[in-house]
Parts: structure tokens; sequence; C-alpha cells
């Protein structure tokens, strides 16, 4: 899903103006793929301005994203098989390249650490924690004018944990789609209010899954005991802000 959802956003932002908005704070950190550094510079920014709904949002994105890297650092760590965890390449057009792999995204971990039930639970408790903490970030937002553009096509995102980002343009290189790349690299996305609640809906869409997934691989063992539920706060509410579907925190999960 991460990297089929890159190409989308680029061809759509092909076909859109660049965005004439000052450079938001969060881009620099997008860039350089230095999202811990870009959170804390936001989140002391917003200290000074909790009005700066342009702040709020590209911290939002900036957690947002942080999900997956965390999620590919805690697989990294314990040596997901990512040589042939795909299979072949899909069939590239005349003169192209095949679709990614994902060793393109993850290389294989040549040292992994001995993985363990909780280790593994941990990654998944994770990946629903961040997720709820992006959507947390991204409900005050109010001002309906906000707008965040950015040059998806160079944002970065370090999977590995080893300080060697994967940037989308290489993502949507390896499609072997015809744009240059560097018209990918000068790709701006205006993201705006509408984008805020798309966001929030993906948050709890994907924080949701893993107590789905994790549920039904339990049921088909058997021998498998009971498993109690991973803790997801996120819960729906009426709307985001008059258009739609939106959703807040709720209190935390009794522990099981």
């Amino acid at each position: 899903m991460r990297y089929r959802l890159v190409p989308g956003l680029l061809i759509l932002g092909a076909c859109l103006s660049p965005g004439r908005a000052a450079e938001p704070l969060a881009e620099k950190y997008l860039l350089e793929g230095k999202l811990a550094d870009g959170e804390r510079a936001l989140q002391d920014r917003l200290r000074n301005d909790p009005r700066d709904d342009q702040a709020r949002f590209g911290l939002g994105v900036v957690q947002f994203l942080q999900t997956f890297e965390h999620l590919g650092q805690g697989l990294y760590r314990y040596g997901l098989r990512t040589e042939t965890a795909v299979g072949a390449a899909r069939e590239a057009p005349r003169g192209g390249q095949g679709g990614p792999l994902l060793r393109d995204l993850l290389p294989q971990n040549p040292q992994p650490e001995r993985v363990s039930y909780q280790a593994v639970r941990q990654i998944v408790q994770t990946w629903i924690d961040d997720l709820t903490r992006a959507e947390a970030t991204l409900a005050p937002i109010k001002d309906r004018e906000v707008k965040l553009p950015l040059h998806v096509g160079r944002v970065k995102l370090d999977l590995t944990g080893k300080g060697k980002p994967v940037s989308a343009a290489f993502l949507f290189e390896r499609q072997g789609n015809p744009i240059p790349k560097e018209q990918v690299a000068d790709f701006v996305i205006a993201f705006d209010r509408g984008d805020v609640c798309w966001f929030r809906g993906y948050c709890h869409f994907l924080a949701g899954w893993p107590n789905f997934s994790w549920r039904s691989m339990a049921g088909s063992c058997s021998t498998a005991p009971p498993t109690p539920s991973l803790k997801s706060r996120i819960r729906p509410t009426p709307s985001c802000g008059k258009t739609a579907p939106g959703w807040t925190t709720a209190p935390p999960a009794t522990p099981p």
C-alpha cells in the first residue's frame, strides 16, 4: 500500500499548478528524511503559536509518515525476508523497469535480532499508537483555508533506521513511468482542508486493520489461545469539518 499510494499522488501533482505559498516548516524535514527532528521543530512552533494550523497540518503529516518509518525499522530490526517477499517484479513496459520489489524499499538485514511474539506484537501496537497520535494532531485543525504545499517526489523515509532514507521519486522511477525524474522532483501538491479529513480517515482505517488481521491469524490456528485485542484509541465522531466523516481520540482502552 505504501509504494502504490505514492505514484498516484505524483500523477495528481503533475496535473496541478505548483503551490504559491511559502515553503512550510514541515517540508524542510520531510525532504531531508529527518522526521523526528521535524516533529520536535513543529511541536515547538505550536507551543509558541497554537493557532498555526499549517504547522499543525505539517506535524500531522510528519507523524503519519513516521508510522511507516517505525514499521519498516521494526521489520528490518528482526530480519524480514525481503529478498523474496514479493517475488519477481511486475513485467515492465518496453524500455522501462518493473514494479518496485519490497527489497527496493527495505533491504535485507544481514544481522537481525531474534524475534519473539511480544516483539511482533509491539511492532503492531506501535503502528496503532503512531496513527492515533497523528489523527489526534490533525483533529483540532479549524482553518478552512489551510494549505500545505509539498514537493511529494522529494519526501524521504528512513525505513531501516540506518540514516539512508528512500525518496518517493525513487519509487516512481521504479514504476517505469515516462515522466522524467527531474519533473517528478518538481511536483508540488498543495494539500488543503479536505486532505486533513483524508489523512484522518486513513489513520482510522489503518489503525483498525491490525485488530482484524491479528484476530484472523489467531482464529486460523485451532490450538491458539484467545488473543487479546490490540489497543486502538480512535473512534468515529459525527463529522470532519462539514463535509466528511472524521475521528477523534477516545479514553484508553481497558487493559485485557
